[in-house]
């Protein structure tokens, strides 16, 4: 019982660390962690992708990274296709872009 308490403090800190507002640290061997990352992944739009694609392209980025958005742009609502690797890259790159454009005030 102590074990899986403790298991869920450490994803419930993970997941909801509101001190510090960033990226929650992903296990890509947690089936669990899978299933948060799909679905944050899934509850983007196309237009949400397209935002950060201008964000990205604005910021001078690189390709890879752009191109890594617009592989995520076309796989919209399909995370099921991509990989966990890929998935945690892309929403790496939507925190980066987020905490960049909370930083210039918009």
């Amino acid at each position: 019982m102590a074990q899986v308490s403790l298991y869920l403090h450490y994803k419930l800190t993970n997941v909801f660390d509101q001190k510090k507002q960033t990226m929650p640290t992903y296990d890509l061997q947690d089936p669990t962690d899978l299933d948060i990352m799909r679905g944050t992944f899934d509850s983007y739009t196309s237009n949400d992708w397209e935002k950060y694609i201008d964000q990205a392209t604005a910021n001078n980025m690189g390709y890879k990274n752009i191109n890594a958005l617009n592989t995520a742009q076309k796989k919209t609502g399909l995370s099921k296709f991509l990989s966990p690797k890929m998935i945690q890259w892309v929403l790496n790159l939507v925190e980066e872009l987020d905490a960049k454009h909370e930083k210039e005030g918009g």
